[in-house]
């Protein structure tokens, strides 16, 4: 009996460990619907110049999401650059996994834009706690631009790991804290 007492204990540690997990853990999509705002440094390694972020993602049609985000980079000279997106997402075939719905084909229908035409490819997928944002731009040359956003739920808002390579090269990193705002 004191065996199975003890096995019992040991199992209501563990499950009650699993129920503890971090925030969003194989969280759905909702979990990341509303409004975070931010700071980031300048990166230590890299040429990222400091900069405030704020991001929007909300709920389309067809089961999809909206991701609007703003950049605001301060030059060393005060001079400041802001960049904004907004693109929908919406699901794949794959679980887990949206594409981007960003202009109508001849039939009306939201598609991706065309990598080999200039234009940005985006898709997107989320991964437990975790909404991936992936850019991928196509050269001339043949060569790819890649950039990725990885937004984290945690207790507050987000945690946002930005990555940029060019031909394998990571040219670019920022982390920040996006602390959700009331809507």
């Amino acid at each position: 009996m004191p065996l199975l007492a003890l096995m019992l204990a040991m199992f209501l540690t563990q499950a009650s460990a699993w129920a503890g997990a971090a925030p969003g853990a194989n969280a759905g999509i909702d979990a990341f619907f509303g409004t975070y705002r931010g700071h980031a440094p300048a990166g230590a390694d890299t040429r990222a110049a400091p900069r405030d972020l704020s991001v929007t993602i909300e709920p389309a049609a067809d089961s999809g999401f909206v991701v609007s985000w703003t950049t605001i980079a301060r030059g060393a000279e005060g001079r400041e650059t802001a960049k904004s997106y907004t693109i929908a997402f919406r699901p794949t075939q794959r679980p887990g996994v949206y594409r981007s719905a960003m202009r109508a084909n001849v039939f009306g229908e939201r598609v991706p834009l065309d990598p080999f035409s200039g234009d940005p490819f985006f898709w997107a997928r989320l991964s437990g706690s975790t909404l991936s944002v992936f850019a991928l731009i196509i050269s001339d040359d043949g060569g790819y631009d890649l950039q990725i956003y990885d937004r984290t739920l945690g207790e507050n808002g987000l945690d946002l790991v930005f990555s940029r390579w060019i031909d394998r090269q990571q040219v670019a990193e920022v982390r920040a804290q996006l602390t959700r705002v009331a809507d």
